[in-house]
């Protein structure tokens, strides 16, 4: 799937991957409904200039499921600058933070390499990074 959401303002998001795996479902009224998704080679692009408060507030909401994807790339392009996040796999849960695990990079300027476990979190309008006792705060 290769697929871009757009606002009032333009792009938002774009959402790529190669496959997907549905690892658990549970039964609602005798239909199977997917609750655990895989997603594979996940890569989203993100234009934080774009997104609105409508859309900031949406991303918000809490979601049925749960989605891992493995490898995981998050592109956050803003007017001035560019963050890209790599990790070996990501989950994102139903209250919408993303564990990051294994190999986790953050690419700017220069490459940092981060460790094996992370988490990114919307709170307001930043996105929070948390790595051990570290935390990076971006501003949307």
């Amino acid at each position: 799937m290769d697929e871009t959401f757009y606002s009032q303002k333009g792009p938002v998001f774009r959402v790529v991957y190669d496959s997907f795996d549905v690892l658990k479902y549970t039964q609602i009224m005798k239909v199977k409904v997917p609750t655990n998704i895989r997603l594979n080679n996940l890569k989203i692009w993100v234009t934080t200039y774009n997104i609105t408060r409508n859309e900031l507030n949406l991303a918000k909401t809490k979601i049925p499921f749960t989605i891992n994807a493995s490898p995981f790339m998050l592109v956050l392009n803003g007017k001035n600058r560019k963050v890209v996040f790599k990790a070996n796999s990501a989950t994102l849960t139903p209250i919408n933070t993303i564990s990051l695990k294994g190999n986790i990079t953050l690419i700017t300027k220069t490459t940092t390499k981060l460790g094996d476990s992370a988490q990114l979190s919307l709170e307001g309008d930043m996105l929070i990074f948390s790595c051990g006792d570290q935390k990076i705060a971006l501003k949307f």
